[in-house]
């Protein structure tokens, strides 16, 4: 799917109701966890202890911090739609995030956004 450009808020209106875009798939490996967890200083086992993980968590392997899938958004943002005409961008914020599934080391992410109202 191609990037939307926008360069005004018209455009923008325009799309309510509407799928905007499908980002590219992004792997979360083990190194991008671990080094989310140094950035963070959260090394819950769960999230860097490969062996322990193995043996204790349910999933059988560590998973990726739930923040560090949030984290990744802007990056796959950036893939789907360009906001010209603005002085800046800021993140406003979330009302409802949920984590609805573990990511394991090697698994793939992507975004798919849509514009409600």
């Amino acid at each position: 799917m191609e990037k939307v450009i926008i360069n005004s808020y018209e455009e923008f209106e325009k799309l309510v109701g509407q799928q905007i875009g499908v980002s590219d798939y992004l792997e979360v490996s083990q190194e991008r966890i671990n080094l989310f967890a140094d950035a963070t200083l959260d090394h819950q086992w769960i999230h860097v202890d490969t062996e322990r993980a193995k043996v204790e968590s349910p999933y059988h392997s560590t998973i990726a911090h739930g923040y560090l899938t949030l984290s990744l958004l802007p990056y796959m943002w950036n893939q789907i739609i360009e906001v010209n005409n603005l002085k800046m961008m800021i993140n406003y914020g979330m009302d409802k995030m949920k984590f609805g599934q573990a990511v394991l080391p090697g698994q793939s992410v992507r975004m798919v956004a849509s514009f409600i109202l």
